[in-house]
């Protein structure tokens, strides 16, 4: 089966598993939300602040090294030319996310804008290590009527 093929139920999270293959699947570290794209994660801020942040993918960031001189237009993965030192966050598991602008005074407030779609400006696809959501502090947050977008093609 190709993973194109996969077909996941949006509300129950279930469907086919895929095959667990060492070099080719990654884990959420311990600790941190377990959330999926259309998601929104709800995050404290300071005292009575929250922001949001859409899930729209998970991304792993691979560092590519220049072979040849300053002119050089090929690049080679860092990961084939590890001598001794594993570079820092090297397979670590980024989101990309939809950061919006808008601090909310209350989960409930925030919920809200969801819900009605009134939230207010927003940067898309930012980088954010999956660390930074730690589940003690972070509400995911899956909407009744999730909008249409790169996380939830209608």
């Amino acid at each position: 089966m190709l993973l194109s093929e996969l077909s996941i139920d949006a509300a129950t999270r279930t469907g086919p598993t895929v095959a667990r293959m060492s070099n080719a699947t990654r884990q959420l570290p311990a600790g941190t939300v377990n959330c999926r794209s259309g998601d929104y994660l709800l995050k404290p801020a300071g005292e009575g602040v929250w922001k949001v942040f859409e899930v729209e993918a998970f991304v792993a960031i691979s560092r590519l090294l220049p072979i040849g001189d300053r002119a050089a237009t090929e690049f080679l993965e860092e990961r084939h030319a590890l001598d001794s030192e594993r570079p820092m966050g090297m397979d670590e598991i980024y989101i990309l996310a939809t950061v919006f602008m808008e601090s909310f005074g209350s989960q409930d407030a925030a919920v809200r804008a969801i819900e009605s779609a009134q939230l207010p400006s927003a940067i898309p696809h930012v980088c954010v290590n999956i660390r930074k959501f730690p589940a003690a502090v972070t509400t995911v947050y899956y909407p009744k009527n999730p909008r249409p977008g790169p996380a939830n093609p209608l």
